[in-house]
């Protein structure tokens, strides 16, 4: 199941390009535009773990190159092979080449040698972890597992990494940080017996999520900007940030429609969206507005939610 703080910034996103959009759209178009965005997450997810295998391929060629040189070093001719013979690599490469076989998928990082053996230089190599790491005389599942998870942690904030990323896909950059939560998750739960744990990133509950909330939010938008309307006294809405109105209307329409979700938990998620894609005071606006919205609702609709703590 996808975290639903990523299905939230989804809907967002399609949200946005919906009332933005020139053409009419019909219900079946956001629904194929929903499958798309989903699959692309998934595609990013294999992606981001497609990674160590070619880093560690990286590494691999790195080694070969100091052996065939014409006069090498000691070191060069009897090099540390802890990083390469990595057991949960190995065991990752195979469930991948899976993957590649059944979704069609091909790695991005073929492309870009010079990536690859940046992020190996200047990010791997230069890591207390790595050099702690390699001292080691030999390969254990587990400590192989843990220094690409303390890598995977370092990896999103290295600028050529989230530059090629949102080259790939604009939307991947947006995705790349909870994505790499997951390679982080998909690491830590698997097993040495031959026993991948995988985030499973085409949950059907999660489609009917976000499928439900945004269909809600538009076939509702009008009305639920009619709440926010008349709670904002002396203020005219055209004035409210494009992106506020439609983080809003997602918010009234995930309060409205899912009873089991508490409306903390609501407003939070959809203020911290605030945050990263509107204003800087947005999110204060927002948790305002909506506060007000959530008296209303109590007061227009007789409704209210009894995990609802002010």
């Amino acid at each position: 199941m996808i975290n639903r703080t990523l299905l939230r910034t989804k809907a967002v996103q399609l949200l946005y390009a919906f009332q933005t959009s020139k053409d009419t759209k019909s219900i079946a178009v956001v629904e194929s535009e929903i499958v798309s965005s989903l699959q692309k997450t998934y595609e990013l997810y294999y992606q981001l773990l497609k990674l160590s295998v070619e880093l560690t391929r990286c590494a691999e060629e790195r080694i070969e190159m100091g052996r065939n040189k014409f006069r090498p070093t000691p070191e060069e001719r009897n090099p540390n092979m802890r990083f390469v013979n990595n057991l949960f690599i190995r065991q990752l490469d195979e469930k991948l080449l899976e993957i590649e076989k059944e979704k069609k998928y091909v790695s991005i990082w073929r492309d870009c040698p010079d990536v690859l053996k940046r992020i190996f230089e200047e990010l791997i190599l230069p890591l207390p972890a790595y050099t702690e790491y390699m001292e080691k005389k030999e390969n254990e599942f587990n400590e192989d597992k843990n220094i690409w998870k303390k890598i995977y942690s370092e990896i999103p904030d290295f600028d050529p990494f989230y530059e090629l990323i949102e080259e790939k896909n604009i939307y991947w950059a947006d995705d790349v940080d909870m994505v790499s939560s997951f390679v982080i998750k998909t690491i830590k739960r698997t097993k040495e017996e031959n026993n991948l744990f995988l985030v499973d990133l085409e949950d059907e509950e999660d489609f009917l999520f976000i499928k439900k909330l945004l269909i809600e939010a538009i076939e509702n938008y009008d009305e639920n900007k009619s709440y926010i309307e008349k709670v904002i006294k002396n203020w005219d809405s055209e004035r409210i940030a494009f992106m506020d109105m439609i983080i809003m209307i997602l918010a009234i329409s995930e309060i409205l429609n899912f009873p089991t979700i508490p409306v903390n938990v609501t407003l939070n998620e959809f203020i911290d969206i605030a945050k990263l894609y509107s204003t800087e005071k947005s999110g204060a606006f927002i948790n305002g507005v909506l506060d007000k919205v959530v008296d209303l609702l109590k007061t227009e609709r007789n409704f209210i939610k009894v995990e609802y703590v002010r």
